[in-house]
């Protein structure tokens, strides 16, 4: 349960910061307001997918020190971070769990509570 939700704190948390990044992109030689807003913004979504992926690595026990620091380089840190997501992924298949391609859904987690196997979330339509 912890890594399907740390996986989606990573996966809404870097939806949310790649418009920001693109507007910022598209802004950044502006004199107004708007491109302080934004880099603030994009700062603050930055900090916060740095401690998800923190969060998902132990969750998965990997090295939550490689994947940081594999996050701070550029283009580097794309392919850490797809690496990440799809272990994360696997591991929730492999325990019988549904994901799509935004996470794996809540509702099966609730049903493995109340029966206590994963063949619950199985037959969930």
């Amino acid at each position: 349960m912890e890594v399907a939700r740390r996986q989606k704190n990573v996966i809404w948390t870097f939806s949310i910061g790649l418009p920001i990044g693109i507007a910022l992109a598209f802004f950044q030689h502006s004199e107004k307001f708007f491109p302080d807003c934004l880099r603030f913004a994009a700062f603050v979504t930055a900090i916060t997918l740095l401690y998800f992926i923190s969060k998902l690595a132990a969750a998965l026990r990997k090295s939550e020190f490689l994947y940081i620091f594999a996050s701070l380089v550029p283009f580097v840190g794309m392919f850490a971070l797809m690496d990440l997501i799809i272990k994360a992924g696997n591991m929730l298949r492999d325990k019988g769990i549904k994901v799509g391609p935004m996470r794996a859904r809540m509702s099966d987690f609730e049903k493995i509570q109340q029966d206590g196997s994963c063949e619950a979330a199985q037959k969930s339509p």
